[in-house]
């Protein structure tokens, strides 16, 4: 036990109860294991307890243990504390009044919290017991976490499961956090699904059906991601397009958002059924609230994923943009089947990249386009194997940033305590007009 100014902790006399009684506060990621004992001089109230009941199945180990952290969120807290106890202890501290977090950051494999990992309770003056509940269930054959931020705190989403030689099974999802745990299901497959989401977007693997196999010794376990937006500030995509060659895919949108602050987006390439085919899966990038979309209610944006996949697999998938603004707000999930726009990709006139000595890399680039709809360039730098993360092998790609530029005009990448100038391989532009056509340049001599 790590403890500061005291910490004192008793375990009463009846079976199964914890006394942690705090009289000062304890250092941030101490903790105290089940069966330690100081002698208690001067617990007092406000108490905070810690229940978790065991609803259904049986520890699969008699030995487990659960794992607590309490953090005091509240102004001027300074408590943050792991404990470990046994599952049937109950945990009772004597606190501040303040607003605490308790988060259960272990259990045993096969066991689910029905509400999720994390209970906040408000301690107020003048109570004796504020209490934080756990409902927990161990070998279900399937759990489904549901787990949705932003919107109400109450909600009224509608899940379904079908499956075989079974009839459909549906109910509600009420909480922020909520686990769905089917404790009578044979082994086999499943298709589970949520329905009645109103403003909010399924925004994890699957989007709003996953299909999971229950083994016959059961514990299948899922999760759902779902961002709920406020629907008359959220950003929205008025345009999407997106082509695929030279084992790249660049896409073309225009978006706008009331309140602008657009933050970043997230693209993928998927089976057009809302699940990913990439082996990472969705690809994110960030930085929007700076550079040419900053404060900006609408802009159109390009981006390039080299993916180095075949032309012929790409073909027979779709990809997915979802833009997201700086309050967690999302654009509705789409996908599009790879665009076929007509007429030619824009070529360049002249490209070259220099460096500049030793401190920068200056791009020059003239542009014609035979259909005088150019917008602009993604612009991409390959670089020697980790110079932007742990070494994997293969070179590192950077990018200039997550929107291109529109025109010809590119800033100096310049270089500092995070690559230098001999980490360059080569330059990469992405050259794009407004139908989504695309031309890849590369300068392989910065040098020159």
């Amino acid at each position: 036990m790590t403890n500061f100014n005291p910490a004192r902790v008793r375990h009463s006399a009846g079976p199964g109860l914890a006394w942690f009684a705090l009289a000062g506060a304890l250092l941030s990621g101490g903790g105290c294991r089940a069966g330690e004992t100081l002698a208690p001089s001067d617990e007092k109230p406000p108490y905070l307890a810690v229940v978790a009941k065991l609803e259904t199945g049986t520890l699969p180990d008699t030995g487990a243990t659960f794992r607590y952290r309490v953090s005091d969120l509240s102004e001027g807290g300074v408590l943050d504390t792991v404990i470990v106890a046994a599952p049937n202890d109950t945990l009772i501290l004597s606190v501040r009044p303040a607003t605490y977090s308790i988060q259960l950051e272990q259990i045993p494999a096969k066991c689910v919290s029905r509400y999720g990992p994390t209970e906040v309770v408000l301690v107020p003056e003048g109570i004796n017991t504020a209490i934080a509940r756990f409902f927990i269930s161990c070998n279900a054959p399937l759990a489904v976490d549901v787990v949705t931020s932003g919107g109400p705190d109450s909600l009224q989403f509608i899940w379904e499961l079908t499956g075989p030689n079974r009839p459909q099974q549906t109910g509600i999802i009420g909480q922020k956090e909520e686990a769905v745990i089917f404790n009578q299901l044979a082994p086999g497959s499943y298709t589970f699904s949520l329905w009645n989401l109103g403003g909010c977007e399924p925004v994890s693997r699957g989007r709003r059906s996953q299909t999971i196999v229950v083994p016959p010794g059961g514990g299948a376990r899922t999760s759902f991601t779902v961002v709920c937006s406020d629907l008359p500030t959220r950003p929205a995509l008025r345009s999407f397009s997106w082509t695929y060659h030279d084992s790249t895919a660049v896409f073309i949108a225009d978006v706008t958002d009331p309140d602008g602050n657009l933050t970043g987006y997230y693209f993928d390439l998927t089976d057009c059924a809302g699940t990913s085919v990439l082996a990472g899966g969705e690809k994110e990038r960030f930085g929007l609230l700076g550079g040419r979309t900053a404060r900006a209610t609408s802009a159109t944006i390009v981006g390039a994923f080299e993916l180095g996949i075949d032309e012929s697999v790409a073909a027979g998938r779709c990809a997915s943009l979802r833009m997201v603004d700086d309050y967690g707000g999302t654009t509705p999930f789409i996908e599009r089947l790879q665009g076929h726009p007509f007429g030619s990709a824009p070529e360049p006139i002249a490209h070259n990249a220099l460096f500049i000595g030793t401190s920068a890399l200056r791009s020059q680039l003239s542009v014609r386009d035979a259909n005088d709809d150019y917008f602009g360039v993604f612009v991409a730098v390959r670089l020697r194997d980790g110079a932007l993360g742990p070494p994997d092998g293969q070179p590192d790609l950077g990018i200039y940033n997550a929107v291109g530029y529109e025109g010809t005009e590119l800033p100096d990448l310049l270089f500092g305590n995070r690559f230098q100038y001999f980490d360059v391989y080569e330059q990469i532009l992405y050259l794009v007009d407004r139908k989504g056509n695309f031309r890849k340049v590369v300068d392989r001599d910065p040098f020159h």
